[in-house]
Parts: C-alpha cells; structure tokens; sequence
C-alpha cells in the first residue's frame, strides 16, 4: 500500500473535487456518529438505533464505492 500515490484520483476514476467531497462526506458522517454515540452511550433510551443505521448506511454507500472505483478488485483483502 502506497502512503504516497499522485495518481490515485486518475486510479479510482474521480476527478480531484468529487474525492474531496467524498472525504468531505465521511468525515462529517463520523463527526455525527461521535455526537450520536455519546449521546445514545449517556442516555441509551434515546436514539436508540439511529447511530446503527447511520453507521450502516455508510458502510453500504462507502462499499459501493469501493466496487465503482476499483478499490475493492484492487485490495480485496481490505473488503
């Protein structure tokens, strides 16, 4: 696995502003899974699944990705 790669965005088939918005999405999608999880860890009666479908969510649109891209073809063992 390359830490360095200058041509990954041509690799996976984005463009350089639809891998940020991307990386953009995820980021905002773990910053609300920290507040849901502490919220839901304190007062486990409230929101008492939405932390799950969240996260699930992700996990599903962040595997399509990976099949759209190529990076799980690439890297099967990260599946």
């Amino acid at each position: 696995m390359k830490l360095i790669d200058f041509k990954h965005t041509k690799t996976v088939g984005e463009t350089y502003w639809q891998h940020l918005s991307w990386c953009i999405y995820a980021t905002g999608v773990f910053v609300v899974m920290i507040v849901l999880s502490i919220v839901h860890g304190i007062f486990p009666f409230l929101l008492a699944n939405l932390p799950d479908r969240v996260l699930t969510d992700f996990v599903n649109k962040f595997r399509a990705r990976r099949q759209r891209t190529g990076q799980a073809e690439r890297y099967p063992e990260q599946s």
